[in-house]
């Protein structure tokens, strides 16, 4: 193995790490050509990375890919630990997976599971920055 391989090991597995402590993404898209940030619930299994969104919310345009970043951690605990990340957006319709992703919590919103307004949208990351615990970047593309 390389270094650069066993270095791109390392930070999948840090950013992984982050993004498992994290129930929530900061989630910015553009709508109606302003942009528009808002806290979304996030699920991942390791580096494959799921929001939940409401079908009504204009967050997203299910005909395309729609240009996303997230950022998760950087506690104001102090922790400069964080995950920032550039991609897109699509409709993901796997049923399994709606309901693996499902939280009780998402009751406030959806009926349950089932609820055609309870949707997942998988982000694709093209670039993702990994800030580690010292505040050093490292940044990689297309992944």
């Amino acid at each position: 193995m390389t270094n650069n391989m066993e270095a791109k090991f390392v930070m999948e597995h840090e950013v992984a790490k982050i993004l498992d402590h994290h129930e929530y993404a900061a989630v910015a898209t553009v709508e109606n050509q302003k942009p528009r940030l808002r806290r979304m619930p996030k699920y991942n299994k390791g580096l494959s990375i799921y929001l939940v969104a409401d079908r009504k919310s204009q967050t997203w345009d299910p005909e395309s890919k729609t240009p996303v970043s997230l950022l998760v951690g950087h506690e104001e605990s102090g922790s400069q630990e964080a995950v920032e990340i550039d991609g897109s957006l699509t409709l993901h319709t796997e049923e399994v997976l709606r309901r693996q992703i499902w939280r009780e919590e998402f009751g406030a919103s959806f009926s349950g599971p089932d609820d055609p307004d309870y949707v997942i949208l998988q982000v694709k990351a093209v670039r993702i920055e990994y800030t580690d615990k010292d505040g050093q970047k490292h940044e990689w593309f297309d992944y």
